[in-house]
């Protein structure tokens, strides 16, 4: 039955909120992870942020309310994935306490022995691991039908390299192969750290 949506038709994943919600329950700015605010006091006006890294949640939000987005997941043709990988690097990132990449306290804190990309790599892995196993979508067209987002400055070269075949939406056009070991603006946040560069996208290209 033809239910009357427009082509292509996008479902949207409801993944738990540790993929993106509970992002914000954690963040020390307002600014942090959101595109506006609203005023209070009676002004009725709203604030838009230019936050550096909000296209996922832009994207996220709008396709929501799309009239492409379809509530039957058997009649999608594209996948959305809500991680909000950008905003877990550019908030996370930080030296706020547990969650940063200062060396004196990685001895306190054995996650952060990790390089900032291989913990990102793995929040999109972990939400890989539950689509695959919890929805069919995934196994029935080896991800080529999904959508990510990389909106921070490594763009999809920290994508897990199980989800190769998918879309991936970001900001960088390089086609090197491999690509140069250094994001778009700084030689000194590379992804090219053993052996974690060899289960992500940029050991290939990005």
């Amino acid at each position: 039955v033809d239910d009357g949506l427009p082509r292509p038709r996008v479902y949207v994943y409801e993944l738990p909120p540790r993929f993106n919600l509970d992002l914000w329950t954690t963040k020390e700015l307002d600014r942090d992870c959101t595109l506006r605010a609203y005023s209070t006091g009676g002004q009725n006006s709203t604030t838009w942020h230019m936050h550096a890294h909000g296209m996922e949640i832009a994207l996220h939000e709008a396709l929501l309310a799309s009239p492409h987005r379809t509530a039957d997941a058997a009649d999608a043709d594209f996948f959305f994935v809500p991680v909000w990988g950008g905003c877990w690097l550019s908030r996370f990132s930080r030296p706020t306490p547990h969650h940063h990449d200062l060396t004196h306290l990685r001895f306190a804190y054995p996650e952060l022995k990790l390089p900032r990309a291989a913990r990102a790599s793995q929040l999109y892995r972990l939400a890989y691991e539950y689509i695959r196993h919890t929805f069919p979508f995934w196994n029935r067209s080896a991800g080529r039908d999904h959508l990510w987002t990389f909106p921070h400055d490594e763009g999809a070269c920290l994508a897990p390299i199980e989800i190769s075949a998918s879309v991936f939406i970001t900001h960088w056009g390089r086609l090197d192969t491999p690509p140069p070991n250094h994001t778009t603006i700084s030689h000194g946040q590379g992804w090219h750290v053993p052996p974690f560069v060899d289960s992500m996208y940029g050991s290939r290209r990005c």
